[in-house]
């Protein structure tokens, strides 16, 4: 999903699919990190995968958050771990606050 939304949305969008019969859900931080680039040259997410991501972003202007289902440890206002797809960095999020997010489901 490239509409920013609140953690709360993200899950029950990610919940609400049937695509496939399958359980949909928010990847965890390390599934998320799993698909990052190591290049420094490069976007952290190649953008010729997802051109439309990266359509008007540089890692000086934008923040181009997803949510995970990784909670913060210990953190007091449950913040969750978010991937930034332009550096590859992980960053604690506000759960109000609007992320990106992409849905996951397990393998079959």
């Amino acid at each position: 999903q490239w509409a920013p939304n609140s953690r709360s949305e993200a899950v029950a969008f990610c919940a609400s699919l049937g695509l496939e019969g399958r359980a949909w859900r928010l990847p965890s931080a390390r599934e998320l990190q799993s698909i990052i680039e190591a290049d420094p040259d490069e976007f952290a997410v190649f953008g010729s995968v997802w051109p439309s991501l990266f359509a008007d972003a540089s890692a000086a202007t934008v923040r181009v958050d997803f949510f995970t289902s990784t909670a913060v440890f210990g953190a007091a206002d449950d913040r969750v771990w978010g991937v930034n797809f332009l550096d590859g960095t992980t960053v604690e999020l506000d759960p109000t606050a609007n992320a990106r997010f992409r849905c996951v489901a397990d393998p079959l």
